[in-house]
């Protein structure tokens, strides 16, 4: 996957800092390696932060992102859930035919 260098690690040929580790075995929760019932993505070895281009908003039929967030202190996560459903269903109502199939869920990992 990578090596270490004298800056840290290097992956894809370029000096990353590591701000995280997860156990062996660690996987994120739900079913997140099946894209629209048609692809199967190995399991992740590394996260990197995305790298967004001008041209990436305009594109909201791509199904295929994670986020990964700490909740504030005093917010739980029903209410976290809670406001990303009501995110979620304000942007199908802007944009209901690139949001078939979309799913937002909130869980602890």
């Amino acid at each position: 996957m990578g090596a270490q260098s004298e800056n840290g690690l290097r992956a894809g040929g370029k000096n990353v800092a590591v701000i995280g580790v997860t156990p062996p075995g660690f996987q994120f929760p739900g079913d997140t390696r099946t894209v629209l019932n048609i692809f199967t993505a190995p399991l992740a070895q590394l996260c990197v932060p995305l790298a967004l281009t001008p041209q990436t908003p305009s594109a909201r039929s791509t199904h295929c992102l994670e986020a990964i967030g700490r909740l504030k202190p005093g917010v739980t996560p029903n209410q976290a859930q809670a406001e990303n459903n009501a995110i979620e269903q304000d942007l199908v109502k802007q944009y209901p035919r690139a949001y078939i199939g979309s799913d937002v869920s909130t869980a602890r990992i």
